[in-house]
């Protein structure tokens, strides 16, 4: 696989350009993911974001290989990148948003940070929901 593609500079094309008729639960999952990353001490970029959006693109298109049609990671040890993609059908998208929503509850918010980038795209298109999250650093 070519990693050429994932080097996006400072481009501004987050979630932040989406159209504002999004799915409103796929705007509330990537909203809890966010809060948990962001909560955990990392940092949400454009670069990171622009990585998320390139890969939701190719989940959308069919390009990325999901383990049990759910699952995908890719890690690029030379860009310092971490992806993880998930396919989530429709009735399981209420219980995604619950575990998150959980999980930052059962944050310290004065515990020990992570450092380094995150992006995150999730969207419904498919009939699936389509979560992406990156990890950079």
């Amino acid at each position: 696989m070519a990693h050429a593609e994932l080097s996006f500079g400072s481009s501004s094309f987050g979630s932040s350009g989406l159209s504002a008729t999004r799915d409103k639960k796929a705007v509330e999952f990537e909203n809890a993911l966010e809060e948990f990353f962001i909560t955990t001490g990392r940092t949400k970029t454009d670069n990171a974001e622009a990585i998320a959006d390139d890969y939701y693109q190719r989940a959308v298109n069919g390009e990325l290989e999901f383990m049990e049609d759910m699952f995908f990671t890719d890690y690029i040890e030379s860009e310092r990148l971490y992806v993880v993609a998930n396919s989530i059908p429709p009735e399981r998208i209420d219980d995604e948003i619950a575990i998150i929503k959980q999980n930052t509850s059962f944050l310290n918010p004065d515990g020990e940070k992570d450092t380094g980038a995150i992006g995150v795209r999730v969207d419904f298109e498919n009939g699936h929901y389509y979560s992406v999250q990156v990890y950079v650093g």
